[in-house]
């Protein structure tokens, strides 16, 4: 699958602001409420800052206000976005320098961000509720075997993202 390379500012006017209206705005910004704000600004110098305000993100050109700015190419911002590249990978590779801020700032920033460029909801370790199929609480110590049933198995997987299964090996 190809994705195409983001127009930084036309996604920053248009398709940031409508995602943000659609839903992902108040996902992200009790995260990042109490943080500085951080801005993405190109190797040409265009730059967009990010700020949890009214209960949203708002989405202001330039970076004046930031506390946290990450400069790199637009390539490398449009990776960025559509998850092909992590905050790590983009810094790992050499693709993104801070202005302000450093690595762990980003770290903090990007439950946010995947909540206001994909959608995805921030977990809340205080809001897990994970359930056995018949609705009893889910045991996190429970260990498997290759005899449990597989329907038992991909439920407890598809729950908690992990499965520990003894005597496999």
């Amino acid at each position: 699958m190809e994705f195409p390379l983001l127009d930084f500012d036309a996604f920053h006017r248009e398709e940031l602001p409508r995602r943000l209206e659609a839903g992902n705005g108040p996902l992200a910004v009790a995260d990042v409420a109490d943080v500085a704000p951080i801005a993405f600004q190109l190797d040409d110098g265009r730059a967009w800052r990010y700020a949890a305000r009214g209960g949203t993100m708002a989405i202001i050109p330039g970076t004046e206000g930031a506390g946290v700015v990450l400069e790199l190419s637009a390539a490398a911002w449009s990776d960025f976005v559509h998850e092909l590249a992590t905050g790590p990978g983009l810094l790992y590779g050499r693709r993104a320098r801070f202005l302000m801020g450093g690595a762990v700032d980003l770290e903090r920033w990007e439950p946010a961000l995947r909540a206001m460029f994909q959608g995805r909801p921030i977990l809340d370790p205080v809001r897990i509720d994970l359930r056995e199929r018949d609705g009893r609480p889910l045991d996190l110590d429970r260990v498997f075997t290759l005899a449990d049933p597989d329907e038992a198995l991909g439920h407890f997987l598809h729950e908690t993202g992990f499965l520990h299964v003894r005597g496999v090996f």
